[in-house]
């Protein structure tokens, strides 16, 4: 079962760090925050197949596991008189291979069209917005460890006859 208050920390950790903003959920109580902020709400999640998919994307840093069975489109907003510039450097750090560790068992797999001017007037005064659709992968398992056991052999000892004589060998 996925538990979507530890997804949405975790998206909502990702994006601070990624754009040093505030970032607050739109159905969160309370006043917005001043100052420019980005807002986020998950839209729709989807099953793709019956069993987890599971493979490995190659960087130059190694391979990094990537695994889901479902898939969601998050919502992104931005309010800020860069918006558009905000949203569009946002995109570009999620498809830098040095911040796959920082998405940790997130996949980002597209984003969903543009990102659109969504500015709007209230009370007399233009608030600049903009809005993007941002496609995600994650697992039904979404809370569990899903990373590898990563283990070494120390010592190898071999011990065998060759042609009537006992042999021991160690390494």
């Amino acid at each position: 079962m996925i538990n979507f208050l530890d997804l949405q920390k975790d998206i909502r950790d990702v994006i601070v760090t990624l754009t040093g903003l505030t970032v607050i959920w739109s159905e969160e109580n309370g006043n917005t925050p001043d100052g420019d902020f980005i807002f986020l709400k998950i839209n729709s999640l989807d099953k793709l197949y019956f069993q987890d998919y599971s493979g490995y994307y190659n960087n130059n840093l190694g391979k990094a596991k990537t695994q889901g069975n479902r898939e969601f489109v998050l919502s992104v907003q931005c309010i800020s008189k860069n918006s558009m510039g905000i949203l569009a450097e946002l995109i570009s750090q999620f498809d830098l291979q040095e911040n796959y560790e920082l998405l940790g068992k997130l996949v980002f797999v597209t984003k969903d069209g543009d990102v659109n001017d969504i500015t709007t007037k209230i009370d007399g005064r233009f608030e600049h917005r903009s809005a993007v659709d941002l496609r995600f992968r994650i697992s039904k398992n979404y809370t569990e460890d899903l990373g590898d056991n990563v283990s070494y052999i120390e010592t190898i000892q071999i011990e065998s006859t060759i042609d009537g004589f006992e042999n021991n060998f160690e390494s």
